[in-house]
């Protein structure tokens, strides 16, 4: 539900003619007061039963809103608070409840400020005098590109309304992340991060996505040499290996070095005997089908 922008301006009128002011939107003083009526319910019609907040958008172009003020619970507000400089300005509310849920913009009302005026007035927008409803501001993920990754993958979130970006979180744990535009947030996959939804807060708002970002299991491919004496080097080829916390060689636990995301380096372990390798990540365990000889 929209916020019904009655915004009656109480406002400080100079000389100029009724028709004139309102082509423009009225012209109002700096002692102006807007008032509005509260929604009651979120732009897909959930009801707002615990109002937190009502957001105040300005902008000097319409629709295109550059700067906010939080009103709180109030219904009002002094223009003066918005530390406004004289000219032609847009207007537009949303309500939000302490869950973070959010109504539609309200129709958006036109003024121009003079703070010189010194004649008391007031007035009521007509209908010629509002401009059509705002695009929606809720701010949505449509995209991760890639949507599979390990911690350290360089991911791509595409979406709308990411401007004031607080923070990126993969199910949960925090991602350093690049705000590239209104619609791209560049993000690197965090290490702890487990396969879920990704989530974008901005101000007053978190936007989740309706899909799983998924944190792969450990793919092993081949090693080489097939078959290696205790104390020597083993390459374990697949993918999907960084982060790996243990190898074995047929169940007994090897040193290693993980050398990138698709190589392992191990030590053939004391007490080894003929058997599988296995390599596990926080994300799974793989066993290779081949089985590594004991010379």
């Amino acid at each position: 539900m929209k916020p019904t922008f009655i915004f009656s301006l109480f406002l400080l009128l100079l000389s100029l003619s009724c028709s004139a002011a309102w082509a423009l939107g009225p012209t109002v003083g700096a002692s102006a007061v807007a008032s509005w009526t509260n929604p009651t319910t979120t732009a897909g019609g959930t009801p707002l039963t615990n109002l937190a907040n009502i957001k105040v958008w300005i902008g000097t172009s319409s629709h295109v809103y550059t700067k906010s003020h939080n009103a709180g619970l109030s219904s009002s507000l002094p223009l003066s608070v918005l530390n406004l400089t004289d000219g032609q300005y847009y207007i537009a509310l949303q309500a939000y409840d302490n869950h973070g849920l959010a109504s539609g913009l309200s129709g958006e009302f036109a003024f121009v400020l003079q703070r010189g005026n010194t004649t008391t007035g007031s007035s009521t927008p007509t209908t010629g005098s509002t401009t059509p409803t705002p695009t929606n501001t809720k701010t949505t993920i449509s995209n991760v590109i890639p949507r599979l990754g390990v911690p350290g993958t360089m991911v791509t979130i595409v979406g709308m309304n990411f401007l004031g970006a607080k923070s990126v979180l993969f199910n949960g744990s925090s991602a350093k992340f690049t705000m590239l535009n209104n619609y791209k947030i560049r993000a690197t996959v965090p290490t702890g991060a487990t396969t879920g939804p990704v989530w974008v807060n901005t101000p007053n708002q978190t936007a989740f996505s309706a899909f799983v970002f998924t944190l792969p299991p450990p793919v092993l491919t081949s090693f080489s040499p097939l078959k290696r004496p205790v104390g020597k080097i083993v390459t374990i080829v697949g993918k999907h290996l960084s982060g790996a916390t243990a190898v074995t060689f047929n169940g007994s636990h090897a040193t290693f070095t993980v050398a990138s995301n698709y190589l392992i380096k191990a030590t053939v372990p004391a007490g080894a005997s003929d058997g599988p390798i296995s390599v596990t990540t926080p994300y799974g365990t793989v066993t290779s089908g081949a089985y590594f000889d004991i010379p």
